[in-house]
């Protein structure tokens, strides 16, 4: 056997590489961009074809339609202004750890954006914040959930749906004690191109201690470096980077075609940032963002309520959350030139991709920024 899934549809969940017992599976950079995709020894592969199954781009699973949808954002004053949005995710998770459960989540670390297991509450800072780049689930990672468990330890996961898809045909069948958080994805650039950007601009990914890519309300990446020092601190329009993210130049090519840029969703839970939210009856601030949670399983809701008085939320309805993110309703449009972007990166790199096809929306958003 020589692929998992369709040509262009790997999403990079990891099920096939946890599921194979012969440890055929290795996931690596592959495709135009270096995302992260299963690549196949043969010569340890038996044919089996446990991988083909567990892929649930081959296998879609079942979607749930949203219960209920919230404008939320946490009552701790500090939680809430460290955190991207509204603190929803750091709210859930802080109140699973508390329990005794862990949170697995996206975390960077050192030139390495990747998700990792939290078990205590002074570790949970390392999740905080979006990461606008394809986070690295590993086999490990994704075998130590099992492990927790079936350990019956409390388990919040927390990742874009296709990872939440991964995990869940990886494991067979649903858990009590497991709840799952899927964040509102327009789509994933590679670590690849995120750190080629970087060095670019001087910045070795083996000097970078962490980066952080948004501030209240704004893109802003910080690269940090030792003893605390801004390696490189950057708006959406003075950064390439940036730029090819959000007007969606360099996604995993599945992304394009996401099956899962719908109302239904596939966690228990979904959280994003509450776009398009009208007047609140809530009097308590929430200048520094608003978050959206969609509550779409009997255990989403079990959990949200558990939460419940951690949170300044609103009941608001599930028209209005969808109308106001447009991947509730449809993934990602190719930039129009994204053709051209992935030739020239091909054989002259990210720099020069940027500059021959993205110089126009650079401009855009410089003269933007001045507006505001």
């Amino acid at each position: 056997m020589n692929r998992v899934s369709k040509s262009g549809l790997c999403t990079g969940c990891v099920a096939c590489a946890a599921s194979c017992v012969h440890q055929a599976i290795s996931m690596t950079e592959q495709g135009v961009y270096g995302h992260f995709m299963p690549t196949i020894d043969t010569s340890k592969c038996v044919d089996c074809g446990i991988c083909t199954k567990v892929c649930p781009q081959n296998v879609p699973l079942k979607l749930a339609t949203p219960q209920a949808a919230f404008a939320a954002w946490s009552k701790d004053e500090e939680d809430y202004h460290t955190s991207t949005s509204g603190g929803a995710a750091s709210v859930l998770s802080t109140h699973v750890i508390n329990g005794g459960g862990v949170v697995y989540g996206c975390a960077s670390i050192g030139g390495d954006i990747k998700h990792i297991r939290v078990d205590k509450l002074e570790n949970l800072s390392l999740l905080k914040g979006s990461k606008y780049v394809q986070s690295q689930l590993s086999v490990d990672i994704i075998r130590a959930v099992k492990a927790d468990l079936r350990d019956y330890r409390k388990v919040l996961f927390v990742g874009t749906p296709c990872q939440v898809a991964g995990l869940k045909s990886y494991l067979h069948r649903g858990y009590d004690n497991l709840y799952t958080v899927d964040i509102i994805c327009h789509g994933v650039s590679s670590q690849k191109n995120l750190f080629e950007n970087l060095r670019f601009c001087g910045i070795e990914r083996k000097n970078v201690v962490t980066m952080t890519f948004r501030k209240k309300g704004h893109f802003h990446l910080s690269v940090i470096g030792e003893n605390g020092r801004e390696l490189r601190s950057r708006l959406l329009h003075q950064d390439f980077y940036f730029i090819a993210f959000y007007r969606s130049a360099n996604y995993n090519e599945v992304c394009y075609q996401c099956q899962y840029a719908r109302p239904e969703r596939m966690s228990d839970i979904t959280i994003g940032d509450f776009w398009g939210c009208g007047p609140l009856k809530l009097q308590q601030k929430h200048d520094q963002g608003l978050s959206l949670v969609l509550i779409n399983t009997v255990q989403g809701r079990e959990l949200f309520d558990a939460c419940k008085e951690k949170f300044n939320s609103e009941e608001r309805s599930i028209a209005e959350a969808v109308c106001g993110n447009k991947q509730l309703r449809q993934p990602s449009v190719l930039h129009l030139n994204h053709r051209p972007f992935a030739w020239i990166y091909k054989y002259f790199g990210f720099r020069m991709a940027s500059l021959c096809c993205l110089l126009p929306d650079k401009l855009f958003y410089y003269l933007l920024s001045l507006r505001n």
